[in-house]
């Protein structure tokens, strides 16, 4: 059995080159969720609602909508219903298209986008995609304006390149995360989406306000895709024996460990031995191992939550709560930063429990990804409950049912996949976001079917079905994960 590694004896994290590599992935990251959710965020104000009620026969609004306004904190402001409606009237069950559209192309390049990854090195497959889905975010505004059918098109492109995104940093995070720094390096890293989402989100709702500032959201956060892109070439590599500013001491601790890592046959009998390529990927023992079922079923549940609120909150809080455009904006940030200190506080604390020796790797990912889900459980449980009349409860609620989800990219199965998979890291996170982006495509369209006329009632169910789904996520994983390289990733020479 190994010693526990003595944390003083290893180069500084802060200042170092794998912390400048998560922290330039990181605003990549927050780049990507701002250009996946400005289209939840900008429909609220595309859309003419007065119009499509007019027009649309069997559109009608429940009894219970009117009188519930008596009580609510916040009253509709009539005298300006124009003022935010938009030129295009496209139906709930349209708009639940447009925003499913993303995840068609999404899903479509998570399995390639590992493979490329390991072919022609993650770095190029990273920054091409970032490049692309950034061109097709400023061509948004010409597409709306020829047809929803036209804009849903460019919103397929835009999830079709950054589907290569994320199996293409889990391949990256191979070379340059040792296994006590896994936790901090990718959950840091992969916290950036939501920090991309607190700045989308006010911001957005601010821009939004504007006349025509739709527009000008499109405009912005494709060209800093592209400035982001440009940076990345610069000061980014596949491997530190590529990386041109990276110290010969921090190299030589980072092959040491990553490659130690990912070699061993078992915790007895570390092998200190190269690292081989293979051209052939166990796809059976992929599919047939309980580990991996394990991470794909809290990785699908997790997203449910994840994407239901990334394409609906901005709805949910103007069509029940009540909230303006710009309140809106401000309040919908607020979950995604207490995701964000969720992800950091379960990292670090993962780290150090991993370095103390003191509980089992596996059991940890289990208690944290356990929290990640059943805490959001409740959360949506209670939401569930809340109306206009309390719109602030709602926000609280909110902060914990999308804020405990950190926990599961900060200590949870986002890190497991690296964890099992060794090699096949890039491609097994490739796999298990294929099954999950389901639910990016599924539970808009479903949500939009279910709250036809936005009321609470129609909400409720939503967040029951949630609370289904995050706890049998929950249980799946307890169940059946576990935190070792699986014998089909072992790779000795």
């Amino acid at each position: 059995m190994k010693e526990p590694l003595d944390p003083k004896s290893t180069p500084s994290l802060l200042i170092s080159v794998r912390f400048l590599l998560a922290l330039v992935i990181f605003f990549g990251v927050a780049l990507q969720y701002m250009q996946k959710i400005d289209m939840g965020i900008s429909i609220v104000v595309m859309v003419n609602s007065t119009a499509i009620q007019q027009n649309d026969p069997n559109h009608h609004l429940a009894p219970s909508t009117d009188d519930a306004n008596d009580t609510c904190l916040f009253k509709p402001d009539l005298t300006n219903s124009t003022k935010d409606s938009g030129s295009f009237e496209w139906s709930k069950s349209v708009q639940g298209l447009i925003l499913s559209s993303y995840f068609y192309g999404y899903i479509f390049t998570q399995i390639p986008g590992g493979w490329l990854s390991m072919k022609y090195g993650p770095k190029t497959i990273l920054g091409v995609s970032m490049l692309i889905g950034s061109i097709f975010t400023i061509l948004i505004v010409p597409s709306a304006q020829l047809g929803y059918g036209v804009l849903m098109a460019c919103r397929f492109l835009i999830g079709l390149s950054h589907g290569m995104m994320w199996p293409a940093i889990s391949a990256m995070f191979i070379k340059w995360a040792p296994p006590f720094e896994k936790s901090r390096i990718i959950g840091f890293a992969t916290s950036g989406a939501n920090i991309g989402n607190v700045i989308a989100l006010p911001l957005g709702g601010f821009l939004c306000g504007l006349e025509d500032g739709w527009k000008l959201m499109f405009y912005l956060f494709g060209s800093l895709g592209i400035l982001w892109f440009i940076l990345f070439v610069c000061l980014t590599a596949d491997s530190p024996h590529d990386h041109r500013f990276i110290s010969s001491k921090e190299k030589s601790f980072v092959i040491s460990h990553t490659c130690d890592d990912f070699t061993k046959i078992n915790e007895e009998e570390p092998l200190k031995v190269k690292v081989k390529r293979s051209n052939s990927i166990p796809w059976m023992s992929i599919f047939t191992s309980k580990a991996c079922i394990a991470i794909f079923t809290a990785h699908l549940c997790h997203n449910w939550g994840n994407y239901m609120f990334l394409t609906q909150l901005p709805s949910f809080m103007k069509d029940v709560l009540r909230f303006d455009i710009k309140s809106n904006g401000l309040f919908s940030s607020i979950p995604y930063i207490s995701c964000w200190t969720c992800a950091m506080i379960s990292s670090v604390i993962s780290d150090r429990l991993i370095l103390s020796g003191s509980i089992s790797k596996s059991s940890i990912r289990k208690i944290f990804n356990g929290i990640g889900l059943l805490v959001p459980m409740v959360s949506v449980i209670l939401l569930s409950l809340v109306t206009c009349a309390n719109p602030y409860m709602g926000v609280v609620l909110l902060a914990f049912g999308v804020g405990f989800l950190g926990c599961n990219s900060g200590a949870g199965f986002q890190v497991n996949i690296n964890e099992i998979g060794g090699e096949y890291s890039g491609i097994l996170f490739g796999i298990s976001n294929t099954f999950a982006t389901i639910s990016g495509i599924v539970s808009p369209y479903i949500v939009g079917v279910m709250t036809p006329d936005s009321t609470q009632h129609e909400w409720q169910h939503v967040f029951y079905l949630t609370a289904a789904i995050y706890l049998f996520g929950a249980i799946v994983y307890i169940l059946f994960s576990k935190a070792t390289v699986e014998k089909w990733a072992q790779n000795s020479n």
